[in-house]
């Protein structure tokens, strides 16, 4: 804030430049982090805390000292997405979607709640790694973008039910073709 209300009436267009940049690599990073939220939203099971902790934590910093008061019967919210959605005041479409990339691009559980790998695993390495200073980075939508035409043709992934989800789109010298996506981005 104090940079774009310091920079707001530059007349010098270095300035103006640095500001446009520093735009630019604040979205990018937002764009990450709000794919690694959603992932520890779905990885802490969020939607399991009781609603007065929820209650509380709209007015207060966390507590890390103690342990999250969670439901002890039904769930607050059905899903992460849910809350996620209601937390966020975003459209649940978006935020089922970023549940979903952070499948692909964050990681995955199994039904034991342990991290496994991400789908995409190349698509994965783009996304969360910024590009060097001196080169321009891609941008992660993107990553995202290329990753979600991925998954509607690949089956549903079924790696927290039980079910090994390997690849099925091969290029023809037998690469995944989400290892060729990600060489071309």
């Amino acid at each position: 804030t104090f940079l774009r209300l310091h920079l707001a009436e530059t007349t010098d267009p270095r300035l103006a430049l640095e500001l446009a940049t520093t735009g630019q690599h604040l979205e990018d990073e937002a764009a990450r982090i709000r794919v690694t939220g959603a992932d520890r939203l779905a990885a802490t099971n969020a939607h399991t805390l009781d609603e007065s902790e929820l209650d509380t934590l709209r007015t207060t910093a966390p507590d890390t000292s103690r342990q999250a008061h969670r439901c002890a019967g039904k769930a607050s919210f059905q899903t992460p997405a849910a809350l996620l959605a209601s937390w966020t005041h975003i459209p649940f479409g978006e935020a089922n979607k970023l549940i979903g990339d952070a499948s692909d691009l964050i990681s995955r559980r199994d039904m034991a709640g342990n991290q496994l790998p991400p789908r995409f695993e190349h698509l994965a390495t783009l996304f969360t790694t910024p590009g060097p200073a001196q080169s321009p980075a891609l941008h992660p939508s993107v990553v995202r973008e290329t990753s979600q035409k991925l998954a509607k043709r690949e089956p549903k992934d079924q790696t927290f039910d039980g079910v090994r989800t390997e690849p099925t789109l091969f290029h023809a010298d037998g690469r995944p073709v989400e290892e060729h996506a990600a060489n071309l981005l």
